[in-house]
Order: C-alpha cells, then structure tokens, then sequence
C-alpha cells in the first residue's frame, strides 16, 4: 500500500524510511493510506494516529497493534 503512495519506483522500502521526508507521503496521501489500510484490514486507527506514524516501521507498528487488538 505504501508502495502505491510513492512517486519514485525506485526507492526501496525499508522499515527506517521516513513517509514524508523520504518518500514524499504528504497529508493527503497519508489520508488515502489510512483510508485503505483500514478498509484492507478491516480496522479503525483514526487520523489522530495517523499523524504520529512518520515511519515506515511506526506505520508497521500501528497497524499490527490495532490488529491485535481485535
């Protein structure tokens, strides 16, 4: 999913990466992801969540947590 939110096909997603700064995922992109992770998922993290995720790990990381939690 992030893949489809980054410009440069040719960057490698590494858990490190940052959304914004490395991969150029603005607000609205990380808007559309958080739309799609939750419908993929089934799950609801909220936009407040959202905004604290700047890496692709934290991103790894919320997501798993809400599932866990179901």
């Amino acid at each position: 999913m992030i893949r489809e939110e980054i410009s440069d096909p040719a960057i490698v997603l590494t858990a490190d990466l940052h959304l914004e700064e490395d991969l150029g995922i603005d607000s609205l992109d990380k808007w559309e992801l958080l739309a799609r992770i939750e419908e993929e998922f089934n799950i609801s993290l909220g936009w407040e969540s959202l905004q604290k995720v700047d890496t692709v790990s934290s991103l790894y990381d919320m997501v798993s947590d809400a599932l866990k939690s179901l």
